[in-house]
């Protein structure tokens, strides 16, 4: 790829915070935060442009001390943190290239590494730079179905002193294959896979000063990379500083082509610091002989809820509940998160971000204009906003009576403001709009309720009836939570005929009481949760976590998985007055304490991208994992579809060997505890090559 000309830093403008680009700033702040027993070492940065190594001194906040800024947080100061802690955690030292004091090893997708050179993970993973799925020593070794995107990461670790502008160029891959075909005497072209199908990110790393509880299971405090910054992001992407002794990451996708043949091809990396070589090294991709299905048969949806707020505040975009009345602006950047989500093979709902269609009347008199709504949302229910052309298979209709009151009615208030005839007649209507453009009613849902606590059952009912008044074939759905592992048994009983789409909290997934309900029909998927029951969502778990989701959906037999929210920026969870973190900067790029609740970075799959100039959002290692575990499950299908369902089972089970409900003596935070799933990277990298091997026959 064509390397990226950073410019120097420019002047921070005029009415922008100081504190978000401030370089290097540490501090011991537990004796300022009441009940918090760990010190922080807060680094107040942002993705900043490259500075050299004489610059410190003119940063904001910087000392002579402090560490380049660009492989942020900043080194220890004197003071205890997280690093200096961990400190013993190194890995062994990988191989030195060039005449460089640098050294560069790959790591596979699935683990984490602090800058460091810590890797998060509850178990031991002895000369994992030396040796992983991929990476052999020497040179990088990948493998993948056509349709697929593989990822690795290339670890720029420097030496004594600090390296400038770190780069990692790939070449094309080429076939191998030059042999006659077709009768003809000439070789065959070898195929190519270009530099459109290869992506590379930045690295950008956050620090975790108090580990996750809920959910649990924390790799533990360190600096955590996390958000992906495309290379091409002017003065925050690649070329990239790193300080003395320190690794940067570098992350690179490479999707391959449903077009190309199977077998091998070759190409290389090349890493290099201010514009000189330090590394050269030979990338080997088997590409198996079968497609990865252009279909989702496994149905993840994940909320954008406050996506409209945030911008309107921080970006003043143009952003209204009513569809038809949001800004041009507004419906590119949305645009722009459904493709990036998409491509990972998950789908964007609107459960906390309800779009209200302009209508007009009120009670059996309501009438709907679709004008508006079909101008923002038709792409996505036909599948033309997306490369692959595949519509969105989970749509959360406009009828929602959970968000912001419900709309045309809710279930948080009282019986007597629900308002029936208008529910049914908003149903009616969609129904009929829905079949009048052939889109699917049964990817569709309307969200009853939201973890409902019992006094809200008696609107919740008559929300029903009017619903199924209207229409016996359109879903609903209710996401329940502690309420369904002590009263589960009732809960089926009271909403069976009701609820078509069960969405339970894993932590409380009764899984038997809703195997009738799935036998006759009924979708069933768990959410957010915490080990052992399924791996965690937050910032600080470790590599595998949520690529073990879509596997657990295999293991038990499920329909869909639901992750309440990827945009959770506003910090509008976290009380400042009772929580002693609360006044902490509210920038989930340099602060993952985002809820009242001790978790980092929860409800964050992707990071808002003005902060770094970027017009979008900006992927996550997490949204990563999520593909990971996606693409993984359909090898499992594809092996279920080949005859080979008895192999997907034992695969599955042998990496779950228990969750949900099988994974402890009851429901909740008193269960909670280290997930039964193997840990070891290399065991779910053996699986997915046993799998892939099979198909290829």
């Amino acid at each position: 790829m064509k390397s990226i000309h950073r410019p120097r830093c420019r002047p921070r403008p005029v009415g922008q915070p100081a504190v978000w680009l401030a370089r290097g700033l540490t501090g011991k702040l537990a004796g300022k935060l009441a009940g918090i027993a760990v010190p922080i070492a807060l680094s107040i940065a942002m993705p900043g442009c490259r500075t050299s190594h004489n610059d410190h001194a003119d940063r904001p906040g910087s000392t002579n001390s402090d560490r380049d800024h660009s492989t942020q947080p900043p080194a220890s100061t004197g003071e205890s943190g997280p690093e200096d802690q961990d400190r013993d955690r190194s890995p062994s030292p990988p191989s030195s290239f060039g005449d460089q004091d640098a050294s560069v090893f790959i790591l596979d997708s699935a683990v984490k590494m602090s800058p460091n050179g810590q890797i998060f993970s509850h178990i031991e993973l002895p000369d994992y730079t030396a040796s992983n799925p991929a990476w052999n020593g020497s040179a990088i070794t990948l493998a993948g179905a056509r349709g697929e995107t593989v990822a690795f990461q290339v670890m720029v670790k420097a030496g004594a002193k600090p390296l400038t502008g770190v780069d990692a160029q790939l070449s094309a891959l080429t076939s191998q294959t030059s042999e006659p075909s077709g009768g003809s005497d000439e070789p065959d072209t070898p195929e190519t896979i270009d530099l459109a199908n290869i992506q590379r990110f930045r690295q950008w790393y956050v620090e975790v000063t108090i580990p996750s509880y809920s959910p649990a299971q924390s790799t533990g405090i360190g600096v955590y990379p996390d958000a992906l910054i495309p290379a091409d992001v002017a003065e925050h992407g690649l070329p990239v500083d790193v300080a003395a002794g320190q690794i940067q990451g570098i992350w690179v996708d490479v999707t391959i082509p449903r077009d190309i043949g199977a077998g091998d091809y070759r190409g290389q990396v090349t890493v290099t610091a201010a514009d000189a070589s330090i590394a050269r090294i030979d990338l080997a991709l088997h590409v198996y002989n079968f497609d990865l299905p252009l279909e989702r048969h496994l149905r993840w949806r994940v909320g954008y809820g406050g996506l409209g707020s945030y911008l309107n505040e921080h970006e003043n975009i143009g952003y209204a509940s009513q569809t038809g009345r949001e800004s041009a602006a507004y419906r590119a950047r949305e645009r722009q998160l459904y493709r990036l989500a998409w491509s990972h093979r998950i789908n964007p709902t609107t459960h906390y971000e309800n779009p209200i269609p302009q209508h007009s009347g009120e009670g059996s008199s309501l009438r709907i204009d679709w004008t508006g709504f079909d101008q923002r949302f038709a792409a996505y229910f036909d599948g033309s906003a997306f490369d692959d052309g595949q519509p969105v298979n989970m749509i959360s209709l406009p009828v929602n009576l959970q968000n912001a009151g419900g709309w045309p009615t809710g279930t948080r208030g009282t019986i007597d403001t629900f308002d029936g005839p208008a529910l049914e007649a908003a149903v009616r209507q969609t129904v009929a709009h829905f079949r009048e453009r052939n889109w699917p009613l049964e990817n569709t849902f309307i969200y009853a309720a939201d973890e409902p606590k019992e006094s809200r059952y008696q609107v919740i009912d008559a929300a029903c009836a009017a619903i199924r008044r209207a229409s016996s074939e359109i879903p609903v759905s209710i996401a329940f939570y502690t309420q369904f592992g002590d009263h589960g048994r009732d809960i089926v009983e009271r909403y069976r005929g009701c609820v078509s789409h069960w969405d339970i909290a894993g932590d409380f997934m009764d899984l038997p009481l809703l195997r009738a309900q799935q036998e006759a029909g009924d979708t069933v998927g768990f959410y957010q949760g915490s080990e052992p029951f399924q791996g965690s969502e937050a910032l600080d778990a470790d590599g595998l976590s949520l690529t073990t989701w879509p596997w657990i959906a295999w293991r038990y037999g499920l329909d869909h998985l639901f992750l309440y929210n990827m945009v959770e920026w506003s910090y509008f969870r976290l009380d400042q007055r009772e929580r002693p973190w609360g006044n902490l900067p509210r920038d989930i790029w340099i602060n993952p304490l985002n809820q009242s609740w001790k978790t980092n970075s929860q409800g964050v799959l992707v990071y808002p991208g003005h902060k770094i100039g970027y017009p979008g959002v900006v992927a996550t290692i997490r949204l990563k994992q999520v593909r990971r575990g996606m693409q993984d499950y359909e090898y499992l299908w594809l092996l279920a579809e080949r005859g080979q369902r008895a192999l997907a089972d034992q695969l599955a089970t042998e990496l779950v060997p228990r969750a949900l409900h099988e994974a402890a003596a009851g429901f909740g935070s008193q269960y909670f505890g280290r997930g039964a799933w193997q840990r070891d990277p290399r065991a779910w990298a053996q699986a997915r090559t046993q799998m892939a091997e099979e198909l290829s026959r």
